[in-house]
């Protein structure tokens, strides 16, 4: 699948540069459910890269550290020349790590995919990122 690159915006943090890859929806924790605004549709607490789209950054560090207060992994890049870090669920933890070491160029896409949903009990679309070595 063919993808547009995108351009995302690095949010200054003091110190720190860090940049959204990953697209983060409200979620309403007693519920167990995302928070969806009036036309249904769920609302955006960060927005990342969407659907159909990529960025290429270069690895400064070759694997990401964990960030247990966050429940996923800090990865260090260099973005657009730019020294950037990010946050990824754990479940990315092993594909990033594995995936070419310090000063590598990384392709991270987004795409949609099906999956199976028990709590609804049908396959729904999941964004989900792709890792690929450039």
């Amino acid at each position: 699948m063919t993808t547009q690159e995108a351009t995302l915006q690095i949010q200054r943090n003091g110190q720190y540069n860090n940049l959204q890859v990953q697209t983060k929806y409200a979620w309403d924790a007693t519920k167990k459910q995302f928070i969806v605004g009036p036309d249904r549709k769920k609302i955006v607490k960060f927005q990342g890269l969407n659907p159909g789209e990529h960025i290429v950054v270069e690895k400064t560090f070759a694997t990401g550290r964990e960030v247990g207060a966050y429940g996923g992994i800090s990865c260090g890049a260099l973005y657009n020349g730019e020294k950037v870090s990010f946050m990824l669920d754990k479940k990315y933890a092993t594909t990033w790590n594995n995936l070419g070491g310090q000063g590598d160029k990384i392709k991270i896409s987004c795409v949609t995919e099906m999956q199976f949903n028990a709590r609804v009990g049908a396959e729904v679309p999941v964004e989900v990122l792709k890792f690929e070595k450039v």
